[in-house]
């Protein structure tokens, strides 16, 4: 799954394209008109220039904010559903909310 994607979220833009957060490759739109696959955000990408914040790691679903701008949620910043159990075992708050602006490109 880590090579091939595994979509978890998928929403309908205004715009007619098909957001997706895939749990191992990132987020991505896909314009049908145009037949081009766009990545947003992709796997171990720094979601912000603030080095210190961690880089996408399992991405789990989105919404699209009624002024087009796409929130999104990643389960944990450190580990993948392939290491669940250390997740578990470390009990600690590793998931977060991410918020991208497609007019702005941030």
């Amino acid at each position: 799954m880590h090579l091939c994607g595994r979509p978890l979220g998928l929403r309908l833009s205004d715009v007619g394209e098909l957001i997706i957060a895939d749990a191992y490759l990132g987020l991505f739109a896909i314009n049908w008109q145009e037949e081009k696959v766009i990545k947003i955000l992709g796997a171990g990408e720094l979601p912000t220039n603030d080095e210190k914040a961690p880089p996408i790691k399992y991405l789990n679903d989105l919404d699209i904010l009624p002024d087009g701008r796409i929130i999104f949620s990643e389960s944990s910043a450190k580990f993948d559903d392939r290491d669940f159990i250390l997740d578990l075992f470390e009990h600690r708050p590793n998931g977060r909310l991410l918020i991208y602006d497609p007019r702005k490109k941030t």
